[in-house]
């Protein structure tokens, strides 16, 4: 019985959609602007969030305000605004959102 139960196991796993790829998720291009060290046009992977595109960017730079401002075009051609605070890129990363392709990330200058 043991024996069978292996057997239609391994049948299953075989025959399963979760067969094993080579492919890489394709990246994601995202425009990172303001006071960054390296401001400019990044390419990168799909799983990414804000944190990951701001350590492309050479983090944020002495001036920088506390926060952060993702915009997105979405697919009924509304633009949408989301502020991200930066305790949130540092101590909440599970709570970020995942970037998207042609994302515009912008992080304002302090005036002070």
């Amino acid at each position: 019985m043991k024996t069978l139960l292996l057997a239609l196991f391994a049948a299953s796993i075989a025959s399963s959609a979760i067969a094993e790829t080579n492919e890489k998720p394709s990246p994601v291009t995202v425009v990172i602007a303001g006071s960054v060290n390296s401001p400019g046009i990044y390419e990168i992977p799909s799983w990414s969030t804000l944190f990951e595109a701001l350590a492309a960017a050479g983090g944020r730079s002495s001036i920088a305000v506390k926060y952060a401002l993702i915009v997105r075009e979405e697919a009924d051609g509304t633009v949408k605004t989301i502020k991200v605070s930066t305790k949130d890129i540092h101590e909440n990363l599970k709570s970020l959102p995942q970037l998207k392709h042609k994302d515009r990330i912008f992080i304002p200058e302090s005036k002070i």
